[in-house]
């Protein structure tokens, strides 16, 4: 009985640690040059449905992906789909996006591209909406699609530690 609760006790402690850990990293950067030979940083952090926030690891089988990027002084935030095989889904042509921050009620609409057949969706004012992720820990997007709806919530902490990355590439976030 006591060997049990201390295998008890070892996990319990094990899975809290491992829970902490991966909360604290929740994105997984990339930084480079582009084939035109600009400075580039982008962070991504993944969705996987019946999962939830997978944090700094792409998932594998289906999941969704937010990804933020600075390309010479550009700032992009983009949303994609990726398939079981990983590769990236025609997700449609939304005219709007409803948001929440830290899981509150009332969603903010932010305009998007609206380009259509676009393999991802991007958002209109990615200046404005990674000022408001940095100050929070999830941030949630739905699009209403002509195929359905896109749904996910991203684990978003700690992106601060990113702005000096952000900045090497010419964003000030």
């Amino acid at each position: 009985m006591k060997h049990r609760n201390v295998i008890i006790a070892f996990l319990i402690l094990f899975f809290s640690t491992a829970t902490q850990i991966n909360a604290a990293n929740a994105w997984e950067p990339w930084s480079g040059t582009t084939d035109f030979g600009d400075k580039q940083f982008i962070l991504g952090t993944f969705f996987k449905s019946g999962i939830g926030a997978v944090p700094n690891k792409r998932p594998s089988g289906p999941h969704k992906e937010l990804g933020i990027a600075c390309t010479a002084g550009h700032l992009e935030i983009g949303f994609f789909d990726h398939a079981a095989n990983g590769h990236i889904l025609t997700i449609g042509s939304p005219t709007s996006m409803a948001v929440k921050f830290d899981g509150k009620l009332a969603p903010v609409r932010t305009a998007v591209n609206t380009k259509k057949g676009s393999d991802y969706v991007q958002a209109d004012d990615a200046q404005s909406l990674v000022r408001k992720i940095k100050s929070v820990k999830t941030f949630a997007v739905e699009m209403e699609l002509s195929s359905g709806y896109y749904r996910a919530s991203f684990d978003v902490r700690d992106i601060s530690k990113y702005s000096a990355k952000f900045a090497d590439a010419g964003c000030k976030i």
